[in-house]
């Protein structure tokens, strides 16, 4: 792990009562030579969309 930010959600409301999603999202180093991606975030796929 690299480093760690917040990372808030809203959606819409349900039953007129507003909400929000607070994450702490991780960073990762990849440490391989051939990588592309030097750093990258966890994904929460399951939760939200891109």
């Amino acid at each position: 792990m690299h480093d760690r930010y917040r990372r808030r959600l809203k959606d819409l409301p349900l039953a007129e009562q507003g909400f929000v999603i607070r994450l702490v999202v991780r960073r990762f180093i990849c440490e391989a030579a051939d990588c592309p991606r030097r750093t990258f975030a966890e994904r929460f796929s399951r939760l939200t969309a891109p």
